[in-house]
């Protein structure tokens, strides 16, 4: 019998298509990652160029010279008393500072972190200056309410007697105006009662008689009382 040969072995030495894909795939990511990193460089030579340095270096003058025009107009506003006048200087004053707060706003895409910071900063101090000096020129009205005469009430009374009040005083006169009631309204001979509701006069109050009512009471600066009749006791 013929004495069979064993299957030929493979060889070794031939080149394996595994390996040959992987290695491509290297050299493809390798390649990529060589362009993201040229791209980055190229990035960072723009962010430096002389062109970029120029645009910057623009900017700062005319931030810095519309800055000190905003700046005079805050320190010299017209000395007058025309509200007409103060608002139209602090609209020109806020048209100023809106119009520079758009030329940092136009450029912050070139300009360096440090120079853009500080402008914002900038432009809020111009701001706060500009609320400042808003007050004090058109400050805000304060509201005071004067007393009002007004007709006295009367609720679950019966028999209650009303007069006119007479006193007088050093200034009582002043303090009447400064207090709204210097004018004689009559208003204490209409009492309004709460438990009357008819159109008819309420029963349960009256004025009181001339010839019943106490003399003029007169306080001196001493601060004594005296009157010009005597209050008959009861």
């Amino acid at each position: 019998m013929e004495e069979e040969l064993p299957p030929p072995q493979s060889d070794l030495s031939s080149p394996n298509p595994s390996s040959s894909i992987d290695t491509t795939l290297q050299k493809k990511h390798q390649a990529m990652l060589d362009r993201l990193s040229n791209r980055h460089q190229s990035r960072q030579k723009t962010a430096t160029t002389p062109t970029t340095i120029d645009s910057t270096a623009s900017f700062l003058f005319k931030f810095t010279e519309s800055k000190r025009s905003i700046e005079s107009l805050l320190n010299n506003s017209p000395n007058t008393p025309d509200p007409t006048l103060l608002k139209s200087h602090l609209a020109n004053i806020s048209s100023s500072i809106s119009s520079l707060e758009k030329l940092v706003a136009e450029s912050s895409y070139f300009l360096p972190p440090y120079e853009l910071r500080s402008s914002l900063k900038c432009i809020e101090n111009l701001k706060q200056s500009l609320e400042n000096l808003n007050s004090q020129l058109l400050p805000k009205k304060k509201f005071s309410f004067k007393n009002k005469s007004t007709n006295p009430i009367i609720e679950d009374c019966g028999g209650v007697r009303f007069a006119p009040y007479c006193l007088r005083y050093v200034g009582i006169e002043e303090d009447l105006t400064e207090a709204g009631l210097e004018e004689e309204n009559e208003s204490w001979g209409n009492v309004d009662d709460f438990k009357w509701l008819r159109a008819v006069k309420s029963p349960n109050w009256s004025v009181l008689e001339e010839s019943e009512r106490i003399g003029c009471v007169e306080i001196e600066g001493s601060g004594s009382i005296e009157t010009e009749v005597e209050i008959e006791k009861v």
